[in-house]
């Protein structure tokens, strides 16, 4: 599956996130896929088995594994990428916190010993102030260390911090009040940002929710009822059963299509609102699948 997933991302985007959940998790991607892949199959099984017991045709049943699997797999993916963004946001979050601890240090303190120092504190990102010192200790130098410390965690805050510390490295010292002031700055960024994460995040679960759960779920209902309805009447119009049959599939194939419509309408706007078009592979990857179960679902319900 790792393969197939060059079809929607490039490879050195899957090797970023290779390393990502490396460096934040300790697992190889290997094991990632591993762990996504049984929890698909688990997961598509039980949908599949849904399906059955409603009287689902076989058909519906097939597609019902195949679409959930990749729906779920994906699912699994991006929970484990997002639970490794999630401590490697963590890390930079705690920059501001760490900023303050070095603005103790008297001026002229080395930087093997700010390194030291930091690494010792109570916050996240300390985890990669002792990997640096280590290095140190093993004959790095602190440039190097703090270049490696940048490569495993390509944040925009810990890229300050480590610019900070280079500097220190290369002049010799850093007053204790340019720390400070990084460090307030964070702050007040940071709580820019959290306002316009939360308008983002409600937008965000409206256009999921309404196009991967609700909006499929009420149509499948709705095909479900009016598959079971009797349009004899049509006769009198002169449509005879064959064409009755043809025209209840034909608005099942149009509620399929509206539905897929929405999945790809809604993810060009996720990506948009990302501002990465390329994201909308990964959310239509994501959302049409569960979205077309939902509906395949929902439609069996009441057959």
């Amino acid at each position: 599956m790792i393969q197939a997933l060059t079809f929607f991302f490039p490879e050195h985007k899957i090797r970023g996130f290779g390393t990502l959940i490396h460096n934040e998790l300790n697992i190889s991607i290997e094991k990632a896929d591993s762990i996504a892949k049984i929890f698909a199959a688990i997961a598509s099984v039980i949908s599949a088995f849904f399906v059955f017991i409603s009287a689902g045709d076989t058909a519906i049943i097939i597609a019902t594994f195949i679409l959930s699997f990749l729906g779920f797999y994906f699912f699994a993916m991006a929970f484990i990428g997002f639970f490794a963004e999630k401590k490697l946001i963590e890390k930079e979050n705690s920059c501001a916190e760490a900023l303050m601890h070095a603005s103790l240090l008297p001026e002229g303190t080395p930087v093997e010993k700010i390194i030291s120092y930091l690494g010792n504190g109570n916050y996240a990102i300390a985890k990669e102030f002792q990997k640096a010192e280590d290095e140190i200790n093993k004959g790095a130098s602190p440039n190097k260390a703090l270049s490696r410390i940048y490569k495993r965690c390509k944040k925009a805050n810990i890229a300050h911090i480590v610019q900070l510390l280079k500097l220190a490295d290369v002049s010799g010292s850093i007053g204790p009040e340019t720390f400070r002031e990084s460090a307030t700055g964070m702050l007040e960024e940071k709580a820019l940002m959290r306002e316009r994460a939360a308008m983002l995040t409600i937008q965000k679960v409206t256009v999921i929710l309404s196009s991967m759960l609700l909006v499929p779920f009420i149509l499948g209902i709705l095909c479900s009822i009016t598959s079971s309805f009797d349009l004899s009447y049509l006769e009198i119009l002169g449509m005879d059963k064959p064409n009755q049959r043809k025209l209840v599939a034909a608005s099942a194939m149009a509620s399929i299509t509206y539905v897929l419509e929405l999945a790809l309408i809604s993810a060009v706007f996720l990506g948009m609102q990302d501002g990465n078009l390329k994201k909308s592979v990964f959310y239509l990857a994501f959302i049409a699948p569960i979205a077309l179960l939902i509906f395949l679902n929902a439609s069996a319900l009441m057959a």
